[in-house]
């Protein structure tokens, strides 16, 4: 007899959930399939917490399902997977090069980039019917699964949000760029023998579109901060660490990773500790240094981790607060951590800075997207420029109304 599944509602006092479907019931009846398949399609294209988002539960009741269907955990120590069975050689060809990428000491984000993209890339040849070995590995084979993510509307068994929206550009080669490191850490350890031989090599990359990179308008940030100026604890917290966005350009795995031993109030200097594992110093404003030291008279006190939530836990993600954002700002285009980047960069251009500063200030590791800002305010300031330069503004205008006399 298959183990019951329970939620943390049930058995609650006074039995508030008599006569109402149970959580794991009304996940079947939503996706139409016993919970194991749900819980085995959204494991294998994620971890505990991607899983806990989808079905709207904690990680621990997540976790519990998991166990009590049956269902083979990893290592607590990074996202696990439940693989289809006929993947071992490929399967066990990217659990080691994703083992060779965390003794090389890549981040945590980046092995979590390579496990998921590779392991949907699995799951897709054995949705093919293709055998996961290193023979099928071939440049047409990587071909198809890239028109696959650029072509299918509901990729991946459908579970999860994102594969049920069309793939942008920046999704597709996401998915060529880990193949490529996958392809070439064959090479180097001579699994795959002759560099030619490299199946990658003929797969030209996805070409990205060059878009004009949004901002944040400013009356809409001075009514987010005025918003958020409640007085409350979680309004406090969010005021600063959204300040400490917008006035450093920090990324948000660097903001949510900031620690108090890494905080020189006095100065307003904050230490990040950023991609490829460098750390470096940024600046924060008197403003923002105002709006840090309130929340840090209301923060509970304890050491480790900067931002808080209100019963003392360390925050993992602000999601709730960008989805807040953007049902209130429907307007502002793309309303996200990474927008609060780009707003950054633009205005510390604006203001005067220089590419090879903003490089610095924002951890980037060469001048590629310093200049796309550069070249997006070039933009900005040739349509101002346009507004005193039109031709046509010169031909019918003020400035030609003598000729168009004649």
């Amino acid at each position: 007899m298959p183990t019951m599944l329970t939620t943390h509602s049930q058995g609650r006092k006074g039995g508030g959930n008599m006569g109402r479907p149970s959580k794991k019931a009304q996940i079947e009846a939503k996706y139409g399939k016993p919970i194991r398949e749900v819980l085995t399609d959204l494991y294998s294209q994620g971890n505990i917490r991607t899983v806990a988002a989808e079905l709207e539960v904690d990680n621990a009741t997540v976790l519990h399902w998991l166990r009590d269907t049956g269902i083979q955990t990893h290592s607590p120590h990074g996202p696990t997977r439940v693989m289809p069975p006929d993947s071992s050689q490929l399967q066990s060809i990217i659990d080691n090069f994703i083992l060779a990428k965390q003794v090389e000491g890549k981040t945590s984000d980046t092995i979590s980039f390579y496990r998921n993209l590779l392991y949907r890339f699995l799951w897709w040849l054995n949705h093919e019917g293709i055998s996961a070995t290193l023979k099928e590995l071939t440049s047409n084979t990587i071909r198809k699964f890239l028109y696959y993510v650029q072509t299918e509307k509901v990729r991946f068994g459908g579970l999860c949000p994102a594969s049920r929206r069309p793939a942008k550009q920046a999704t597709i080669d996401a998915y060529w760029r880990a193949l490529q490191s996958l392809c070439k850490w064959l090479v180097v350890e001579g699994v795959i023998k002759d560099e030619k031989d490299n199946p990658i090599l003929r797969v030209q990359r996805p070409r990205q579109p060059n878009v004009i990179i949004p901002d944040i308008p400013k009356e809409d940030l001075i009514a987010i901060i005025k918003e958020l100026s409640t007085g409350k604890y979680t309004d406090t917290r969010n005021k600063a660490f959204l300040l400490i966005l917008l006035d450093t350009g920090i990324r948000l795995s660097e903001c949510l990773g900031l620690t108090l031993d890494k905080i020189d109030i006095s100065e307003g200097i904050l230490k990040v500790f950023g991609k490829g594992q460098k750390e470096r110093k940024v600046r924060i404003s008197e403003f923002t240094k105002t709006a840090l030291i309130d929340y840090m008279n209301c923060r509970p006190q304890c050491d480790g981790a900067l931002w808080l939530k209100e019963d003392g836990e360390p925050l993992k993600d602000i999601d709730y607060l960008f989805r807040r954002l953007k049902a209130k700002y429907p307007h502002i285009e793309k309303l996200s951590p990474h927008v609060f980047r780009h707003t950054f960069a633009i205005d510390y251009l604006r203001a005067g800075g220089e590419p090879y500063t903003l490089q610095m200030l924002g951890g980037w590791a060469n001048l590629n997207m310093p200049r796309k800002y550069a070249a997006a305010l070039k933009q900005e300031d040739a349509l101002k420029l346009h507004e005193k330069a039109s031709p046509v503004e010169f031909l019918l205008g003020n400035n030609g109304k003598n000729d168009s006399k004649t």
